[in-house]
């Protein structure tokens, strides 16, 4: 299925639309397939199950999803004023909501998804934050959500963008309309892994444009991505939509590690990691 729909992706440049309606559609004929021939079962440990959640009890439990306390700029989980993780980052978006520090089952579900073409695993983790959310309080008017675009090579060889499942599950939850072609990204960046902090930014400096302004103009903008590690990439996109008149921008995402956290959880903080992009 994976190899079928990068095939489609690759041979059909220049029909954007037409393209990502019949790649949206073969993948729901796929998934209702499935779901007939192979009865839900739990992402992570196989248990079935009796409703399609992507995950037992068990598993949402270790999730390690954050609660408050948590800062109001970073979404830094348990700590005072200042916020020692963000104190000293010049964030140009509004707020961040992570939904974990980055536990090892959604280490696992993001490795799923982004390079194992589980699509499902992004549907799990964009409810899952869109849960979280529902908890939050979002600026008004109601926002429209933004996922983080892949550049254009990239999407030809994942065959889908991983921030544009998570964002539109969110959506549904939140019944939000999303823009996933507002934001285009129209240099091919460095992978960030091995990049520090000051690195990482003028990696991503200029990277993204807005193409559709209107949707973003004169409104706040929930900013969707997978994993957030210094805010680089959320800072360069939320720039772009700034410019080109978005009121405001709040990010979102399904992981944060927070590495300068006064209590970090070792095992949240997983170094070196090809995940943190």
């Amino acid at each position: 299925m994976k190899l079928l729909l990068q095939a489609i992706s690759r041979y059909s440049n220049g029909m954007d639309v037409k393209r990502d309606a019949f790649v949206h559609l073969l993948r729901s004929a796929s998934e209702s397939v499935q779901a007939f021939v192979y009865p839900p079962h739990c992402l992570l440990c196989r248990t079935p199950l009796d409703e399609s959640e992507g995950l037992c009890p068990g598993c949402w439990e270790s999730m390690d999803i954050i609660e408050p306390p948590r800062c109001a700029r970073c979404g830094c989980p348990g700590l005072s004023h200042p916020c020692t993780n963000c104190a000293d980052k010049d964030y140009v978006f509004s707020r961040l909501l992570a939904l974990t520090p980055f536990s090892r089952s959604v280490q696992r579900m993001v490795h799923m998804m982004k390079y194992q073409g589980q699509t499902a695993a992004g549907h799990t983790l964009g409810r899952a934050l869109g849960w979280m959310l529902e908890g939050e309080s979002l600026p008004e008017p109601r926002p429209v959500v933004v996922p983080v675009p892949l550049h254009g090579s990239r999407l030809r060889e994942r065959g889908y963008n991983q921030s544009v499942l998570i964002a539109r599950a969110l959506a549904r939850v939140l019944e939000l309309s999303v823009e996933d072609r507002a934001l285009k990204r129209v240099r091919a960046t460095e992978t960030q892994t091995n990049l520090d902090s000051a690195e990482r930014g003028a990696n991503v400096e200029g990277a993204f444009i807005v193409r559709r302004k209107d949707p973003v103009s004169k409104r706040p903008v929930l900013l969707v991505d997978d994993v957030v590690t210094t805010g680089a990439t959320a800072n360069a996109c939320a720039a772009a939509l700034l410019e080109a008149g978005a009121t405001e921008v709040h990010v979102a995402a399904v992981a944060c590690p927070y590495f300068d956290a006064e209590e970090p959880d070792a095992q949240s903080v997983v170094t070196g990691s090809d995940l943190f992009i």
